[in-house]
C-alpha cells in the first residue's frame, strides 16, 4: 500500500528522452578545504553555479547537484535533430576547441596562461560526461516544480562517469554516434580514447569514447 502510495505521488507515467549531462569535478578540494576554510564555500558555490548556467544557455534543464557535480538533462523535441543538438552542446561546453573548453579555462587559469602554476593543489579539473536517455521515467520530489530521471540509461550513463578522470570528456554510444553525423571530424575527435565494459547491474556491454580537455 505504501509502495503504491509513493508512485502515485512521485512517478509520473511520463516518459522522456534526450541528452543527459554531468559535470564535475573539483580536482584537490579537500587539500583546498583543509588550507582555506573559509574560501572553500564559495569555491564550490560558484563552480556548480557556472556549470549550471553554461550548460543551460543551450537548452539543458537543471536537474540537482551531487556534491561538486551538476547533473542537467536537455529533453528532445517531437522531430529533434540530434546532431545539430549534440554540436551545440559540445561547442559550449566540452568540445569546442582542440585543446581546451571555456569552463576549465574559467576556472583553472592556468590553462588560460594565467600566473598560478600548473603543480598547484587547488587547480580546478574538469569532468565532463554526456550520453543518451531514451524513455526515462519523470520523478517529481515533492511537487516542487523540479523533476529527475529514472531509467537504466540513467545508471549507464552515471556508470561510465565514474570511469573518467579530470581534464576528459566522456561520450555513450547514443551521443558519440549523434555528434559524428556533423561529419567524419567530430568523429575523430572522440577517437583516442575508446572503451568496452560490461558494468554491474547493466546486460549488455558499453561503450564509450574521450577525450582529454587538454
Amino acid at each position: 500500500m505504501l509502495e503504491s502510495r509513493l508512485k502515485q505521488i512521485y512517478v509520473q507515467d511520463k516518459k522522456t528522452s534526450g541528452f543527459l549531462a554531468c559535470s564535475s569535478d573539483l580536482v584537490n578540494s579537500t587539500q583546498y578545504k583543509r588550507d582555506y576554510p573559509d574560501l572553500w564555500p564559495d569555491r564550490i558555490v560558484h563552480f556548480l553555479m557556472y556549470t549550471k548556467y553554461a550548460l543551460r544557455t543551450v537548452g539543458f534543464d537543471f536537474i540537482k547537484f551531487i556534491g561538486d557535480e551538476v547533473m542537467l538533462f536537455l529533453p528532445f523535441g517531437e522531430e529533434v535533430d540530434k546532431a545539430s543538438v549534440a554540436l551545440e552542446s559540445t561547442d559550449s561546453s566540452s568540445l569546442e576547441s582542440p585543446g581546451t573548453s571555456r569552463r576549465s579555462i574559467a576556472f583553472n587559469p592556468t590553462l588560460g596562461g594565467g600566473a598560478h602554476p600548473t603543480s598547484s593543489p587547488h587547480r580546478i579539473k574538469v569532468k565532463m560526461t554526456l550520453g543518451e536517455v531514451t524513455n526515462a521515467k519523470v520523478f517529481n520530489p515533492y511537487y516542487d516544480g523540479t523533476y529527475d530521471l529514472i531509467g537504466k540509461d540513467v545508471d549507464r550513463i552515471a556508470r561510465i562517469k565514474e570511469m573518467g578522470h579530470e581534464d576528459l570528456v566522456i561520450v555513450d554510444e547514443g551521443f558519440y554516434r549523434a555528434l559524428s553525423e556533423n561529419g567524419p571530424a567530430f568523429a575523430e575527435a572522440l577517437a583516442e580514447l575508446r572503451w568496452r565494459q560490461k558494468f554491474k547491474g547493466i546486460d549488455e556491454e558499453v561503450r564509450f569514447y574521450g577525450k582529454p580537455l587538454r
